[in-house]
């Protein structure tokens, strides 16, 4: 990740969106294509300031996908059309993540936008 990009993900004005993916839940899922496309669509975007990557272990593995967004109701939007709407790996992506956000409180009063478990509650857009 660029410098740029690393000083963006700290600006405290901005919004941050994640995308968490747990790769058990959808064994067929090319983490390495999704990377790409979400590289892709964070440089092509406009209001998207930064995006990072993280893997972890907790009750299985993870990949978190965090975008620095100006917007992050206007950024759900394009990550539901651009990611979860794919041809290639949108029906993976769907069975296997959660998409949640920043409120006004940082992560301290997060919104939920997606789960996978359609059971769970979620968040408008339109609170972000």
């Amino acid at each position: 990740m660029s410098n740029e990009s690393v000083k963006a993900m700290s600006e405290p004005q901005l919004g941050q969106l994640c995308l968490q993916v747990h790769p058990s839940r959808a064994p067929e899922l090319e983490l390495d294509l999704l990377r790409t496309a979400a590289e892709a669509l964070a440089r092509s975007t406009p209001g998207f300031r930064g995006i990072d990557f993280a893997e972890g272990e907790d009750d299985g593995t993870y990949l978190n996908i965090v975008f620095a967004v100006s917007n992050p109701a206007q950024a759900w939007h394009q990550i539901e059309a651009g990611l979860f709407g794919s041809l290639q790996f949108g029906a993976a992506l769907r069975a296997s993540s959660m998409a949640m956000c920043t409120g006004a409180d940082g992560w301290n009063d997060y919104l939920l936008l997606y789960h996978y478990d359609p059971q769970v509650p979620r968040n408008s857009p339109g609170e972000a």
